[in-house]
Formats: C-alpha cells, structure tokens, sequence
C-alpha cells in the first residue's frame, strides 16, 4: 500500500506546488502595477523581468501536467476519478488566474508577456503559448473525468495502462452532469468578464495622480481585443457543450419517433457528414453571443448610444438565433442517420478524440 500511496502523493504535491509556484512567480509583478484605490494602476511603476523567471514560469505551466500524469498513472482505478477531479478544479483557477492577470496588463498599458518576465517590447505571443499550455494542462483532467463518467474506461484502465490500448464502451453523459459542467464553465467566464464590465466606464477616464490611474484607461482597445479573445475561447468551448447538451434533450422528445423510422441500409457518405458538423451553428451562435456581450461591456458608449445599442443588439440575436434555430433543425437530421445515444466500442485513442 505504502508503495502505492508515494508516487501519488507525490505526483499531487507537483502539481499543487507547480500551480502555487504559478502564482508566487508572477504575483509581485502583478500586485506591484496595481494602484492606490480599487481598480487603479501605478504608471510609474516600472516591470523588469528577473534573472530565470521565463523559465521558472514556463516550468510552473507544464509540471501541474506532469504531477497529475504521475498521480494518475500510479493509483489505484477507485482514485482516479478524486485525483482526476481534484487536479481539474486547481488546473481551471490556475488558467482564471492566468487569464485575469493578462487582461489586468493589457488594462495598464504594459505587454502581457511582461507578466511572465519577458521583454516589454514583446508582441504578447509568449503569454498566449502559455495560456494555451495551461489549457492543455486543463484538459488533460477534464477528459479523465468525462471518460470516467462517460465510459467503463475505469474498468478498462488496467489494460490500457498494461498495454497502451483497451477497447472501452462509450455512453453519453449524464444530462445532469452535462448541464453542472455548462454552468461552470458560464461562471468561470463570468469570473473574467465581470471586473471588466465594472471598468469599462473609466476607459475614457484620465487622473492626475499617476499611481491611481483608472485601470483600462488610454487602453480600451487592448483590452477589449484581449477580452475578445478570451470570449471566443469560451464561447466555443460553451457552445459545444451547449449544442450536445440541447441534443440530448431534443433527442428525449420531439424526435424520438425518429429512431425507428430510420432506414435499415448504411447511410451515404453525405450524411453522415450531415450528422459529424451538427453542432457548429450552435457553436458558433454561443461564440458570437459570447463575443458580442464581451465586446457591449467593453464600449466606452455603451448607455449613451440608444440607437447604436439597439440595432447591434437585433444584429446579435437575429444572427445567433438563426443559427440556432439551423443547430436545432441539424439535430434532427442525426436520427435519421443513427441513434446518437447508442453505445459504441471504441479504441481509448477514438474516445479521447471525441472528447476534445
């Protein structure tokens, strides 16, 4: 047992200290551009990189990814599914934070690369590889716990881990679990966006004390294309999982009758492309929604300009709901095709695609 209990214990202690680390490392960056009073900026202060810190910082992005996999691989299958979901929750305030603290730089006329101690005159591309290195990192959890509630993989993971490969039997998830998940992630977005809306009416804003500047001022345009950014990455992930979600509860009712109405021969190839690109109208309508709101909350003139306010506002719902509505009528289109609820064998390999 004792054998059993230090590699995961280790691996558990990596990541939390690695994701710890993330936050020492660029947390007196951070805190030293804040200003006096409450969303305020110190202009004078001056970001220098100290001496290892991009790679310090680059070490705290990847080994929260390392300690899991060694905790992972090393328990018992009846952990897995606690280690698995405890690693999410601590990957997913690591990427918030990360987020946050680039959208608070872009907010105060500093490059985001700074943060992680790199050159000023950096275009914002490292910041970007390591937030998308924190996404991946994020990731690697959320799909063991999908398969761990989607599938028998934990049954299976003895000869997956043996052999490198297992055959499991994959189910959807629970419609209950899906919506939880949706729900998170709608907060997690809300977590960035919020502080945000509450700056925006000080873009335009200036202050003769240099260290109590109101943050976003001068630099609106920086921050809303960094908000963009981050509400497209949102958007397409709730989107997908909003698009599967609404299937599963479409397919309960209005559609049921279709499953038995379905032609007995293999479908063309045609269709099932139909059915393989059913979710990317609601996708998209759930990225543009995300992107739009984001972009109103970021607008200088948001309350003043009646008129402009509503016709970009007909613009969003009409666009999204059309697309919408295209999303719902495609699902339909899966039924006369295949039963998208029946289990299927697949190869882990073909299981985690499906995931991402």
């Amino acid at each position: 047992m004792r054998r059993v209990v230090v590699p995961v214990l280790a691996g558990v202690v990596i990541a939390a200290c690695a994701s710890v680390a993330l936050v020492l490392s660029t947390g007196d960056r951070l805190t030293s551009s804040f200003g006096s009073r409450f969303l305020t900026y110190d202009s004078t202060q001056q970001l220098t990189g100290g001496s290892g810190s991009l790679w310090l910082v680059a070490g705290t992005v990847v080994l929260p990814g390392i300690g899991f996999s060694l905790a992972y691989r090393t328990a018992p299958a009846r952990w897995r599914p606690a280690v698995a979901s405890v690693c999410l929750g601590l990957f997913a305030l690591d990427l918030v934070f990360l987020l946050s603290a680039v959208l608070w730089f872009a907010g105060t006329g500093h490059s985001a690369d700074q943060l992680f101690g790199m050159s000023g005159d950096a275009s914002g591309s490292g910041s970007i590889v390591f937030v998308l290195v924190m996404v991946i990192m994020t990731s690697a959890p959320l799909i063991m716990v999908w398969l761990s509630a989607g599938s028998d993989f934990d049954a299976r993971s003895g000869e997956y881990f043996a052999t490198g490969s297992a055959r499991v039997s994959v189910t959807g998830i629970g419609v209950r679990l899906h919506a939880w998940f949706l729900f998170a992630l709608s907060v997690l977005w809300l977590l960035v966006l919020v502080p945000v809306a509450v700056a925006a009416g000080s873009f335009g804003a200036d202050s003769a004390d240099p260290h109590a500047r109101p943050w976003g001022s001068g630099h609106s345009g920086e921050v809303g294309s960094g908000l963009s950014g981050i509400s497209l990455l949102f958007g397409l992930t709730a989107g997908l999982a909003l698009s599967t979600l609404l299937g599963k509860l479409l397919h309960r009712g209005p559609w049921r009758a279709r499953a038995a109405r379905r032609p007995p021969h293999e479908p063309g190839r045609g269709r099932r492309l139909v059915v393989s690109l059913r979710h990317w109208p609601i996708t998209l309508a759930t990225a543009i929604a995300f992107v739009g709101t984001a972009a109103w909350l970021t607008s200088e003139d948001r309350f003043s300009d009646t008129t402009g306010i509503a016709v970009y506002a007909a613009t969003i719902v009409v666009l999204s709901g059309s697309l919408t509505a295209l999303g719902i009528w495609w699902q339909g289109m899966t039924w006369r095709v295949r039963d998208p609820r029946r289990p299927r064998q697949r190869t882990l390999r073909q299981a985690l695609g499906r995931a991402g």
